[in-house]
């Protein structure tokens, strides 16, 4: 009876867990049915509760790049709720917290990250489904400007941010109006179209990195808005305008001041029709002197300028001339022509009494002596060389008397020069020496040839610098230069660059890593009879911290940098031995009856050689 009475406990307890359990799927007033029931004195008084409801329109939202803002729809009967977390794009959630309220400020967060969140309510001690899962990626759209493009469009640009698939554009129409999604675009700008002229718009804008979303950018508004163009109030033409001249090469033009005006503009004409913008003068002053002018007629005209508004041009100043220096005429039938990529070819009449011929040249039209290079030319005709290839020039021809005063010029004629054929070559340079003079290394480099030039070229050294083949700055320039000395620190070891330049023509850089190390002194190497040996010694360098052996069968020249020797044909037969850490060594190994030319080379901590070296050679007996 006893193990019939205990098989009935247990098939009576299992049945009725079983039926609290089917029955808390039901509702409450079916699962009460079950309260009360007893089996052989154990109680299984089980209460079927309904799971709480799942939480919806979980919003994840960052407000800033370290904390976001959750918020999601209250569920009825929950006295808690859960808020899970996962980060990038990991399906592990962990618990972050339990609130009372349908709100939670997630925080300390790392900027530009991808965080997932889900919630689920709690009432008594059951627990919900969670919510659909929502996203947030802890960034903010950087650099929002609204410019006005029109009366109808308002023009919008921001900071991209790495990953984004798109952007949601977010706009106003007014202080208290709501922010609506007005957008979707791929890149970080928009043109917003078909506004109300004369109305304010703001935006804001978020970026989309899959299902996750950054925060808002600040809100930023379009001027006034897309305002309709307002006429501006022009400044009234200046009055008063005069010109008079003050020198053989001036003339300086004056005018009566105009109320409002912030500046004035200066305009120029030398055919009396055409009239050019010369130059601005900021109010008050109201005149404008204008220097280095070429012999002939000037008339100019002035406009005010209030803020960005300028106002109507005065009429036209009474023609002012400029005389020659010298009565010679200006020389007929001028013309210029392309000769090459470096020349130009000018063609103009003998002026009698004419001396030389001044020629002006410059890469902008003018009418200013001051804004042309000149130089005399003793002959009829002439060819300007030395000009920048596939560039349009400008010539000015005037006779010039033999008191050295120039007559009436030329108007400008324009040539332009060739490009060169094909590609032109880089430079050819090398460094071809290294010396010490005092606290500075001395750099010698051969000049630039090229087959494109007809004469040697004379190029310009830029010198680099740094602690690194990568991280150089420079240094300094010469011109027409095959030397340069750079400053040293004893025992320093820095990397070097050089390259030669000719116009816009560049050569390769060329690296080279220099510790800053004296030559060795009396360096002496001495074969041993019998014993295949060779017994060096050499004075100490200083700052040197070993000293790297070379041997070799030719004879590095005394005059030679190390450099220079490693680089020579003879530097392809040069063996590296080994180092010595003192100032001797004891080499061994050589054949019989053999001369050999040992150098010493010494190196800082880390090995980087030093430029000079000491060498000796001996004969190596059995």
């Amino acid at each position: 009876m006893k193990k019939s009475g205990l098989t009935y406990v247990f098939v009576g307890l299992a049945a009725v867990v079983s039926a609290s359990l089917l029955l808390a799927r039901d509702s409450a007033p079916a699962a009460a049915a079950v309260r009360g029931v007893a089996t052989k004195g154990i109680t299984a008084a089980m209460t079927a509760r309904a799971k709480p409801a799942v939480p919806g329109n979980l919003q994840a939202v960052p407000i800033s790049t370290a904390q976001v803002s959750l918020s999601w729809t209250a569920v009825k009967g929950a006295g808690s709720y859960q808020v899970w977390r996962s980060i990038q794009t990991s399906t592990s959630y962990r618990k972050i917290a339990t609130v009372k309220s349908a709100q939670y400020l997630s925080h300390g967060l790392k900027a530009s990250t991808r965080y997932n969140y889900k919630v689920r309510a709690v009432a008594g001690k059951v627990t919900g489904r969670y919510s659909s899962v929502s996203s947030a990626y802890t960034a903010i759209p950087a650099g929002l400007t609204a410019t006005t493009a029109s009366a109808s469009q308002i023009n919008l640009s921001w900071s991209p941010i790495a990953g984004a698939t798109s952007y949601q554009v977010w706009r106003s129409a007014g202080a208290s109006a709501p922010f609506v999604d007005i957008a979707n675009v791929s890149a970080g700008s928009y043109q917003n179209t078909g506004l109300t002229a004369a109305t304010t718009y703001s935006y804001k804008v978020r970026a989309a990195l899959g299902a996750a979303l950054t925060g808002y950018s600040v809100v930023k508004t379009g001027s006034t808005g897309a305002t309709g163009p307002v006429p501006p109030v022009l400044p009234a033409a200046p009055t008063g305008v005069a010109a008079s001249l003050t020198s053989a090469t001036q003339i300086t033009v004056g005018w009566n001041a105009v109320a409002g005006a912030t500046a004035y503009k200066v305009y120029l004409s030398t055919n009396g029709a055409a009239f050019a913008y010369k130059a601005t003068v900021t109010a008050p002053t109201v005149t404008y002197a204008d220097i280095g002018l070429f012999a002939g007629t000037y008339s100019y005209k002035v406009s005010a300028v209030a803020g960005s508004a300028e106002g109507p041009q005065s009429s036209a100043t009474t023609t002012i001339t400029l005389a020659p220096s010298s009565a010679l005429p200006a020389p007929g039938n001028f013309s210029a022509a392309t000769y090459n990529y470096q020349s130009v070819q000018l063609y103009y009449d003998v002026v009698q009494n004419a001396a030389t011929y001044r020629i002006y040249y410059s890469k902008v039209p003018s009418a200013n002596i001051a804004d042309y290079a000149s130089f005399d030319w003793a002959a009829k005709d002439c060819r300007v060389i030395g000009m920048d290839a596939g560039t349009p020039y400008y010539f000015r021809v005037a006779g010039v008397d033999s008191g050295g005063k120039a007559g009436t010029p030329t108007g400008f004629v324009a040539a332009t020069t060739s490009a060169p054929p094909g590609n032109p070559p880089q430079p050819a340079f090398y460094l071809y020496s290294i010396g010490t003079a005092g606290s500075k290394y001395e750099m010698n480099f051969y000049r630039c040839t090229s087959p494109i030039y007809y004469t040697e070229m004379d190029p310009a050294f830029s010198f680099y610098a740094g602690t690194s083949s990568s991280n150089m700055t420079l240094v300094s320039t010469a011109d027409l230069s095959q030397y340069f000395y750079f400053d040293i620190t004893p025992g320093q070891s820095l990397w070097y660059g050089f390259t030669a330049n000719w116009g816009p023509y560049a050569s390769t850089m060329q690296t080279i890593q220099v510790a800053a190390l004296g030559q060795p002194t009396g360096v002496a190497a001495n074969g041993m009879t019998g014993d295949h040996l060779v017994h060096m010694s050499w004075n100490a360098v200083p700052y040197a911290s070993r000293y790297n052996i070379y041997y070799s069968v030719g004879v590095p020249y005394s005059g030679q940098s190390w450099f220079a020797f490693r680089a020579s044909t003879l530097g392809s037969t040069l063996h590296y031995y080994g180092y010595a850490s003192g100032t001797t060594a004891m080499l061994s190994g050589f054949p019989d009856f053999s001369t050999y030319y040992f150098i010493v080379v010494p190196t800082d901590a880390s090995g980087v050689e030093g430029w000079y070296c000491g060498y000796a050679n001996t004969t190596v007996f059995w």
